[in-house]
């Protein structure tokens, strides 16, 4: 009898510990699925808003995603400024779009996912304040 309500009363602290989690948790978490392959560039301090370009340099139409994150993995793209990477349209060949962040003060990289081959596309993440850029791989 006391070893069942031992473990009964450890039942009770641990649904106790983590109620307030569960509680704090409103919608399932989001589902990403990523098709293809991703570039990264290296982090890049963004003393002003920053943005990701890439270019097509296949002979074919590649789907590409494009999203800027900060240090701490939170997308912080697009800004308000124009976003011509748009997700399920084709960049054709010899082609480029960019996604820019209106975040700035904040170390910052950029994620391209095409689907294809690495060596389909070209990118980089340029910092606006001080024209430094640097390259995805």
């Amino acid at each position: 009898m006391k070893t069942a309500l031992a473990v009964f009363a450890g039942v009770l602290m641990i649904l106790a510990a983590t109620a307030p989690a569960l509680a704090q948790r409103t919608e399932p978490p989001p589902i990403e699925i990523h098709l293809g392959v991703s570039l990264v560039t290296p982090p890049l301090l963004l003393v002003n808003t920053g943005f990701c370009q890439v270019v097509n340099v296949a002979s074919e139409p590649r789907l590409v995603g494009v999203r800027i994150f900060d240090h701490t993995g939170a997308q912080i793209s697009p800004g308000e400024g124009a976003a011509t990477c748009i997700a399920g349209q084709a960049l054709q060949p010899n082609t480029s779009c960019f996604v820019q962040t209106d975040v700035f003060f904040v170390f910052a990289h950029c994620r391209i996912t095409v689907v294809g081959g690495k060596d389909d596309v070209r990118g980089s993440l340029t910092d606006l304040g001080t024209n430094v850029t640097v390259e995805a791989h």
